[in-house]
């Protein structure tokens, strides 16, 4: 079986993204049943969803799991909803600033993830990555594109599994920022996988 991660490129100054370092080490390996395969997407509005959507056809994946970087947060955070609105707090990297817009016109207000969430972040917690149930994916475009995939999956009638997990800064990120939590590329990669592994 395939499984797509998929990892944004950095953005707001930061020279590295752990989402993107994290699907570069998990693109081309197999785990249990799963052959991962690995997309690496812009953080910019106007593109990134659209080459997410574009890609599903192309690899066919029975699994996909959008990673994204949230400073701040000191565990993996298995996101359970995308809502339809787009607000970003810093212009993406093609300058787009997006404010109070809708991800789609007349879309519903939110979609909840196709994934079995709970057991992806208690399998997370039992490999001894921290790991947390969230409720709010941003307004940026990690959840735009969350937002759109949900979106085509729904107005398609797609059953694939499909969830965003956010993962904190790398601890080359923060050493400058005090009181900043951060995680290790291989703990991070460790709770990815058992996520992956949860499902199927």
């Amino acid at each position: 079986m395939l499984a797509l991660v998929s990892g944004f490129q950095p953005f707001g100054g930061d020279a590295v993204n752990p989402a993107r370092e994290a699907m570069l080490a998990l693109r081309g390996r197999r785990f249990g049943p799963w052959e991962v395969a690995g997309l690496e997407l812009p953080v910019v509005f106007a593109q990134a969803g659209e080459l997410l959507i574009e890609a599903l056809p192309a690899h066919r994946p029975q699994l996909l799991i959008m990673l994204g970087l949230s400073s701040g947060r000191p565990e993996l955070s298995v996101e359970r909803l995308a809502v339809n609105l787009a607000d970003a707090f810093i212009p993406d990297n093609a300058g787009a600033k997006p404010q109070d817009a809708p991800v789609v016109p007349g879309g519903p207000a939110a979609y909840l993830s196709t994934a079995p969430t709970r057991r992806m972040a208690a399998a997370i917690q039992a490999a001894g990555v921290p790991a947390r149930l969230s409720y709010t994916a941003g307004t940026y475009v990690c959840n735009y594109v969350y937002y759109l995939a949900l979106h085509h999956l729904a107005v398609t009638g797609s059953d694939l599994p499909a969830v965003f997990i956010h993962v904190p800064p790398l601890p080359a990120q923060v050493v400058d920022k005090r009181g900043q939590p951060s995680m290790a590329l291989p703990t991070i990669v460790a709770g990815v996988e058992a996520a992956l592994l949860a499902v199927g």
